[in-house]
């Protein structure tokens, strides 16, 4: 009997967060899912006596030791899974038991996909160049109403390319999400892969949302957001998040060679993002949505993000936009880091109020918690103690 759903985890030298992640599934007494484990690990000799301890049929654990991209392994992770649902999580996340009788309810009402309102948590290992150590090892909860309601993903797909790609909006996606194995499948015919795009998370959301039509928005806590020191997250609280795009090994084959000329060459969050997005939507054949694209909002949140690489943004604006262009260009790209900037001062008051006064909600903040099995359980207390109206229980 095939699962109700497969979490893939496609991981890469980070065994301290993976092997946590695995002893804290297991823990489950349910047997309709499986956790995929897709390694490319330099060496993984160190990992396999752990694996060979386990004897429980629902883990499988598939180890490449060539080269991959990013991509590629998650590509290779969601093509092994079995599941009629998948949910695929980065080593540091995590993933509530009860996800497993979501997915059945899903099943039971024919949605494609669930967008997930996730639980955030931060390892300790995770410092901020702003707060420093005060956010590591803390679950934040969001406050949630407890709702299941649709999502219009014709809607969604639209603020993602007038937002030039810095958010994923409501778009179902397979990372952080549940997506149905069929419309994942689906979307690998069309385009080759799973991800067509450098990002794997954005590219995949786009491509869904060209194939997705009952989506759903869960604000239940059913996935847990990680950052560790090792992960994007926590080189963005770290400010690291940029360099070179050559530099980035884990990206495809290619991706400085088959870069989009208007977009700033550089690798960041915002610039890989837009990346994806136009990538997806190339291979999808939604070119209207591609020339719909918002590169003015873009450039706007690369100025306020990454101003050490002006001269470049500046170079994508001059590709993109000829003559006196350039001035109405340059006049829409001011308004829109505007609205961007007032939108980051809003949120950096807000944390400011909540790490550096101390005055924090207990109800949705809990700090020094040491790995996710720690945070599960504690979310996972606070809920039953809140005792929670699942609604797919009733």
């Amino acid at each position: 009997m095939s699962p109700i759903l497969s979490i893939v985890i496609p991981t890469k030298n980070r065994y301290e967060y993976l092997l946590v992640l695995i002893q804290a599934l297991l823990k489950s007494q349910k047997n309709n899912f499986e956790i995929i484990v897709q390694d490319n690990s330099d060496d993984n000799s160190t990992f396999l006596p752990f694996i060979h301890s386990i004897q429980d049929s629902r883990l499988r654990y598939n180890y490449n030791k060539n080269w991959l991209s990013v991509c590629d392994n998650c590509d290779i992770g969601v093509g092994l899974s079995k599941g009629s649902y998948v949910c695929m999580l980065g080593d540091d996340d995590g993933i509530m038991p009860w996800a497993i009788e979501f997915s059945e309810w899903m099943l039971e009402n024919n949605f494609d996909a669930a967008v997930i309102n996730k639980v955030g948590y931060n390892w300790p290992d995770v410092t901020s160049k702003v707060w420093n150590e005060a956010m590591s090892g803390n679950i934040s909860l969001p406050v949630y109403k407890f709702s299941i309601s649709n999502v219009n993903v014709d809607e969604e797909i639209n603020n993602v390319v007038f937002k030039g790609g810095t958010t994923l909006g409501k778009l179902p996606r397979v990372y952080h999400g549940i997506v149905l194995k069929k419309r994942l499948d689906e979307l690998k015919t069309t385009t080759g892969t799973y991800f067509p795009g450098p990002s794997p998370d954005m590219a995949n959301a786009v491509g869904l949302g060209t194939c997705c039509k009952n989506v759903c928005y869960v604000d239940y806590p059913l996935i847990i957001s990680g950052h560790s020191v090792k992960s994007t997250g926590g080189q963005g609280a770290k400010g690291e998040h940029h360099g070179k795009i050559e530099d980035q090994n884990f990206l495809p084959k290619g991706t400085k060679d088959n870069w989009t000329r208007d977009i700033p060459l550089f690798w960041s969050g915002s610039t890989i993002l837009a990346e994806s997005v136009l990538k997806s939507l190339s291979n999808t054949k939604s070119f209207k949505l591609r020339d719909r694209f918002n590169f003015k909002y873009l450039y706007a949140s690369c100025f306020l993000f990454e101003p050490r690489y002006s001269k470049e943004i500046y170079a994508a604006i001059k590709e993109k936009y000829k003559g006196l262009s350039i001035v109405t260009a340059l006049i829409g790209v001011s308004y829109f880091y505007m609205v961007l900037f007032f939108k980051r001062l809003r949120i950096f008051i807000r944390n400011f109020l909540l790490l550096k006064l101390k005055i924090k909600d207990k109800k949705r903040s809990y700090n020094g918690c040491p790995n996710i099995d720690a945070a599960i359980t504690t979310i996972e207390a606070h809920f039953v103690n809140a005792n929670s109206n699942w609604i797919w229980k009733k």
